[in-house]
């Protein structure tokens, strides 16, 4: 460990905070850390206010990085997606995910906001969207679980289609083609409440594929959903913990499914990847059901790989050359410590120790990611397409730096 954040940072203000997401935008030498209130229920962080904020750090001294700007989002924030404009190098945007399970048009479930002058303290929201308004019934929330929101989204990399997860209401894609092509007038945010491309309800809901376990209204708790590079595919991961945050939670947790998308308006599933603890092969041993989490979580697709951190299961490497059939090609679970300060009361107090949670980053054909509870590892992966990997100088699940474009472009080399 070479450093880290002074006591102005990690504590005081912070307390009972998650410093959730990290980004950099390394053109800029500047570190990003979104921050909002981590639940106490489900993560035993201390009850705190419910305040959020995007804090910009300067990294021309990465052992000593220094704040520089404070960016409060106008709606409370999840996830962030980093997004470099191809044809505008000092151009960058946010794609924030702001859940609500409202269905006023004007209450956002997506912001986008321009960062390109971050260190001037200048932050503008170009664009808002929520689609709630057009689920059936959603104007009661029990309809939906009470989770009809949207938790995840990714933009393709030349930022004109983006991949919506949205828990209950399953798989969505979005035109999103002003945003990336810089067409919103200046002093306006643009709806896109109009501009999405898939019918409603989404895929996985309702009309869609049902898990055992689950209730009727269908198994979307969708968390991701991803395009694999440079192909008419993407991918889609739920996330679903044990009984202890919701009843209807459990086995068989969740898994990732692979679809075609060409046509966006059509979107087909193909196939669905599970590990053993995610079919009717496998028996949660006494407190797994209720306390453990063998769920499909944060992936990051080369072209024909997605490595995905898979909770319980591990780091999962998963074969998608042939998206009607993917396969494991790989896997790394490690050793978990013998005893830490505090386990985390939904993922880590049943008998598997194990939470592999962060979106991997493969850096020079190294792969690096983050168990919650037992530390970060840095992998050589080995299996099929192996190449694939080693070319890659940087790469990352939430952001479209270094070699995305490429890829997106079908370039492999």
């Amino acid at each position: 460990m070479v450093g880290e954040f002074g006591e102005e940072f990690a504590t005081g203000a912070n307390l009972g905070q998650t410093s959730r997401e990290l980004r950099v935008w390394p053109q800029q030498k500047l570190l990003m850390v979104m921050y909002f209130r981590c639940s106490a229920v489900i993560h035993a962080c201390p009850p705190s206010a419910d305040t959020w904020r995007i804090r910009f750090f300067d990294l021309t001294d990465p052992v000593h990085p220094t704040l520089v700007a404070t960016y409060v989002p106008s709606r409370k924030p999840h996830e962030m997606y980093l997004w470099l404009d191809p044809q505008d190098p000092g151009r960058a945007l946010l794609w924030l995910s702001t859940p609500t399970t409202s269905v006023d048009p004007a209450t956002a479930n997506l912001v986008i906001t321009d960062i390109s002058r971050a260190r001037e303290e200048v932050f503008t929201e170009i664009a808002a969207g929520n689609w709630n308004q057009f689920f059936p019934g959603a104007s009661d929330p029990a309809t939906y679980d009470n989770d009809l929101a949207l938790h995840s989204m990714t933009p393709s990399a030349d930022g004109r289609r983006t991949y919506l997860a949205y828990l209950r209401g399953g798989f969505g894609v979005l035109d999103t083609s002003k945003i990336a092509n810089n067409q919103v007038p200046p002093g306006t945010v643009e709806s896109l409440n109009d501009d999405l491309l898939t019918p409603v309800p989404l895929p996985t809901w309702g009309t869609g594929p049902q898990c055992e376990g689950h209730t009727p209204a269908g198994c979307a708790e969708s968390h991701s959903a991803v395009p694999l590079p440079g192909r008419p595919f993407a991918i889609t991961i739920d996330e679903v913990y044990g009984t202890f945050t919701v009843s209807s939670f459990g086995w068989p947790w969740g898994w990732m499914r692979t679809w075609n998308v060409a046509q966006p308006r059509r979107p087909r599933m193909l196939a669905e990847y599970k590990i053993l603890q995610n079919t009717t092969d496998y028996t949660p041993a006494p407190g797994e059901n209720e306390l453990t989490s063998y769920s499909s979580h944060n992936p990051t697709p080369t072209r024909n790989l997605v490595i995905d951190a898979w909770h319980s299961g591990g780091l999962q490497a998963i074969d998608v050359s042939s998206p009607r059939r993917p396969v494991q090609a790989g896997w790394f679970s490690p050793t978990p410590l013998g005893a830490v300060a505090n386990e985390d009361p939904a993922l880590s107090r049943g008998p598997n120790k194990v939470v592999t949670w962060s979106f991997p980053i493969i850096r020079h054909g190294l792969v690096y990611v983050v168990d919650i509870r037992n530390g970060l590892y840095v992998l050589r992966y080995t299996g099929p397409h192996a190449k694939e990997v080693k070319r890659i100088r940087f790469l990352e699940g939430n952001s479209n730096l270094g070699d995305a474009l490429r890829l997106a472009h079908g370039r492999d080399r």
